[in-house]
């Protein structure tokens, strides 16, 4: 763990010096320690809004309360700061929004809509759908993968293949996704935690329900799929929903991908003990954004790319084109907890250095690190690991127990895999299935399906996006509620 924890110091100075140099100062924002917002956010004036703003025709077989009628027939509240749609193929098309949940200049949030259209912006109606929390590094991007690397046929996009299939997609991106390279001054990430990510969550379900209501989909309950540390928002938030009145929730089902809550695996947790006291003693010392994540990828990928034959700046005695291969074929070597997981599945020579990749092509690899963004908030990996610990107080796992929605676990055995598992026993559903995606001997795990693979990989839409679709066909019910503002 010290090794680790050298190296970790090593990015994060590295990272400093690189990205800090620019002296600009932002205003930090004006939030709540708790909640991390500034001002009250009506998900229903944002769902009017980003409809009108849209061009989506409003239609529905339900009842549309008097309240969105009206607030469609307003002028627009100014919260939705920028609309894009693009085109994809087969009728799908990707919405894109950006829209302001505060006063700070980061208080921002990004929703996606890829959907299936009967004609221009006329969504089709269905009752099938998912809304995608992404994890650490690369926020909605991964879900889109395809459509934003050269090097890989556009088809081969999770969100695409869903819609494709009639499923209504929707996702979120955090603020931190949007803070840029040049940013200098953090300190308005000094309250970004857990508790933010979760009340910007339920904002983009309310926002999603609400607009699949206008447009003809109904206010049913929504399908979460959590990817990664998305996995720790995702339930966190189903621990909070699962304490309102089941008329008030939101979610009616759940996909955690590839990530624990929970650990029952003592090392594994005294490891993230001591990471989560490592993060704290960086908050309390003031540095509130982390580097040494989509940072990272940055810059491992655009050495790779630029200078593949140069000397590593990072992994002394490797080639930049080693180096990316070391930290996206054997993560373990930079963050070894589980030991022997990765990115991605590699291919080694005799001594063990990494030659290339078994299911994402390299430069495919390469094209998906460039989609990071640089920065993350320090206070919301501390939650992360403090709930991993579990000897930390944290009030985002009261009520595991009380959480019955149906969940489906999928896990890639050479990722986080088969430590997702003990989080679902502890869960009050009697829905629970799993898939570990294994296509290698139990001894050859550092050759196994890896952590991005799952998004990434040729053979991916077969081995994971197929049982995802046919699992969320399965259990897409028509679970209404009414339309609320969130408190």
């Amino acid at each position: 763990m010290r090794a680790f924890f050298a190296v970790l110091l090593v990015f994060l100075a590295i990272a400093c010096v690189a990205g800090c140099s620019d002296d600009r100062g932002v205003v930090p924002a004006k939030s709540d320690a708790s909640s991390g917002s500034a001002v009250n956010v009506d998900p229903d004036a944002l769902a009017a809004e980003l409809v009108a703003r849209s061009g989506w025709t409003v239609t529905s077989d339900e009842e549309i309360p008097a309240k969105l009628q009206d607030l469609y027939r307003a002028p627009a509240a100014g919260q939705i700061l920028g609309v894009t749609r693009q085109p994809l193929m087969n009728g799908v098309v990707h919405y894109s929004f950006k829209v302001r949940v505060g006063s700070g200049p980061y208080d921002v949030i990004g929703l996606h809509r890829v959907v299936k259209e009967s004609r221009p912006y006329i969504p089709i109606r269905t009752k099938k759908n998912i809304f995608l929390q992404h994890g650490d590094a690369v926020g909605f991007a991964k879900f889109l993968f395809g459509f934003l690397s050269p090097s890989t046929p556009d088809d081969q996009t999770f969100a695409l293949f869903l819609a494709e299939n009639n499923v209504d997609v929707w996702g979120i991106d955090h603020g931190w996704i949007f803070v840029p390279l040049a940013e200098s001054d953090f300190s308005f990430m000094a309250n970004w935690g857990m508790q933010r990510e979760i009340n910007d969550l339920g904002v983009g379900l309310a926002v999603a329900r609400a607009s699949r209501l206008l447009t003809g989909s109904g206010f049913g309950k929504m399908n979460l799929l959590g990817y990664s540390s998305g996995v720790f928002t995702a339930y966190a938030y189903l621990n909070a929903e699962s304490q309102r009145p089941p008329a008030l929730r939101q979610v009616s089902g759940f996909i955690p991908v590839d990530c624990p809550y929970k650990d029952n695996d003592e090392s594994n947790r005294v490891q993230a003990c001591a990471f989560a006291a490592y993060l704290k003693s960086l908050i309390d010392a003031g540095t509130y954004h982390d580097t040494a994540g989509g940072y990272l990828f940055l810059m491992l990928g655009d050495l790779a790319r630029t200078d593949p034959d140069g000397a590593s700046p990072i992994v002394p005695g490797a080639t930049n084109r080693q180096a990316v291969l070391y930290m996206g074929a054997a993560t373990y070597l930079f963050a070894p907890f589980p030991p022997s997981w990765h990115y991605f599945a590699g291919t080694f020579d005799e001594l063990g250095v990494p030659t290339g990749l078994q299911y994402t092509t390299y430069e495919g690899m390469l094209d998906f690190l460039a989609t990071a963004s640089p920065y993350e908030p320090l206070g919301f990996e501390y939650d992360v690991y403090s709930i991993w610990c579990g000897d930390i107080e944290v009030p985002f796992d009261d009520h595991l127990a009380d959480i019955k929605v149906p969940v489906f676990y999928v896990g890639a055995a050479g990722g986080l895999g088969e430590t997702g598992l003990y989080s679902t026993t502890l869960l009050g559903s009697s829905d629970v299935s799993t898939l570990i995606v294994r296509l290698h001997p139990i001894d050859d795990i550092a050759l196994d399906f890896g952590h991005i693979d799952l998004w990434t990989a040729g053979n991916a839409p077969g081995l994971v996006w197929t049982p995802i679709l046919e699992w969320i066909e399965d259990h897409t019910a028509y679970a209404p509620g009414p339309v609320i503002s969130m408190d």
